[in-house]
């Protein structure tokens, strides 16, 4: 309680059964720990160090290896607890990024257990009486995963908006207006042939316009597919969206 760690190096330290109450880690390294049952209270500390310096002796289960794999598996959820009371922990300081790491772990191993959880399927019971519904638990629990991994990949669990804007750039500066606009038939000011005649940042205007849904109504489709690509490409831009906006949010406030 009210401890300050000032450049400190903890080396297979076990932090089990330890209660951190309004302490402070500055500069601290760690290096092959484990931390079983820690608890940290209004605790300042850089969550992605201590979180990546944690470890499953392996050593202790060469002889007994399918020991080794529960054991893992119950590190996976012990670390999921600690990055979720990190979040807590560090969500009214002022260390942005090591809420940021705290939050970016705390969605890693959210999947690491649900993909866990998929893997081992029939091991847990359901409340569903029928195939059905244990059809929708199954195909739920999958979206769920994905949607997870998704934005650690986009977002870094929403901590981060550089791969958002380099997936704009892709999307709307090389990919569609390239690949894509000139093989479409779409109508255009009473242009029919606009997507022949664009030049590059006419077509590059366009494909912002459609990707941030401002301009959608000033283009005509001429085919069914030009339509159905049109409507897939804006509907990416609104995924982009639901992405986009919580992180900046998070940002403006925190």
């Amino acid at each position: 309680m009210n401890c300050r760690f000032v450049d400190c190096t903890f080396q297979n330290c076990d932090f089990g059964n330890s209660r951190f109450l309004e302490c402070e880690f500055s500069d601290c390294r760690f290096y092959e720990c484990t931390s079983w049952d820690t608890l940290f209270t209004r605790t300042l500390i850089d969550a992605g160090a201590f979180l990546r310096g944690q470890c499953v002796p392996r050593k202790h289960y060469q002889s007994v290896p399918q020991e080794y794999v529960e054991a893992h598996k119950k590190f996976i959820r012990v670390q999921a607890v600690i990055a979720n009371q990190l979040v807590g922990s560090l969500a009214n300081g002022n260390q942005s990024d090591f809420y940021d790491a705290a939050l970016y772990f705390s969605k890693w191993y959210d999947y690491r257990l649900r993909r866990s959880q998929l893997t081992d399927w029939a091991r847990y019971q359901r409340l569903s009486q029928s195939k059905i519904g244990d059809t929708l638990d199954l195909f739920h629990d999958l979206t769920r995963m994905l949607f997870i991994r998704f934005n650690l990949l986009m977002t870094k669990g929403g901590t981060s908006v550089t791969r958002l804007l380099l997936a704009f750039a892709v999307f709307t500066m090389a990919l569609f207006p390239c690949l894509v606009l000139p093989r479409l038939r779409l109508k255009f000011a009473d242009n029919v042939t606009y997507c022949e005649d664009a030049a590059y940042h006419e077509r590059v205007s366009s494909s912002v316009e459609l990707f941030l849904s401002f301009g959608y109504t000033n283009y005509t489709p001429l085919s069914v597919m030009s339509h159905v690509v049109i409507a897939g490409f804006t509907c990416t831009g609104l995924i982009w969206y639901a992405f986009l906006i919580p992180v900046l949010l998070r940002r403006v406030y925190k």
